[in-house]
């Protein structure tokens, strides 16, 4: 159905880059009936590095992630996504060994990444000006609301943060 597809797209899109098992084939399981259900999804390590921390995580993960799609009401109501139990063990960037091939496979990824942003900065200004001359298709308008229409609920949440190289009482917080 286009309506899974369109989800599983955009769950893909915004949290593939912080879970590790996020498999389009269990999205499409319950999206008909309007309820996604994810459970136990690993945290990626470069979660928070993602975000412009300084952060990484040692281990981590998500217990539960519900998504509740109302596809009557598409465009009144809210599609509401639940996460309960968010379970992280971070350090800081600096306190991991220095691995010389890890570190020119990650500049070599976001090198790759900054090129395919460029490039795909450069198609977007001229698909708009095509788009200026065209009305946007309906799984656009469709995406765009549900994004537009979206309430995120978290509970549950411990985070340790342990600094290995720092030899202090304050080298391990838990929040």
């Amino acid at each position: 159905m286009v309506f899974e597809s369109i989800v599983a797209e955009l769950l893909n899109k915004y949290l593939g880059s912080f879970v590790e098992s996020l498999d389009s084939s269990q999205l499409n399981l319950g999206i008909f009936g309007g309820t996604v259900q994810l459970e136990n999804l690993a945290i990626r390590e470069e979660a928070l590095v993602e975000l412009g921390l300084p952060i990484l995580v040692k281990r981590g993960h998500l217990r539960k992630l519900d998504l509740k799609i109302p596809w009557k009401n598409l465009y009144r109501d809210p599609v509401e996504v639940s996460i309960d139990g968010v379970y992280v063990l971070a350090q800081p960037t600096h306190a991991t060994k220095y691995d010389a091939k890890k570190d020119e496979e990650s500049k070599r990824k976001k090198k790759t990444e900054e090129l395919k942003e460029i490039e795909e900065a450069q198609r977007n200004a001229l698909e708009d000006k095509a788009k200026k001359q065209e009305k946007d298709g309906f799984a656009v308008k469709l995406a765009m609301q549900v994004v537009r229409n979206v309430q995120v609920s978290i509970t549950d949440i411990h985070i340790r943060y342990e600094d290995p190289v720092r030899q202090n009482n304050l080298s391990s917080v838990t929040f």
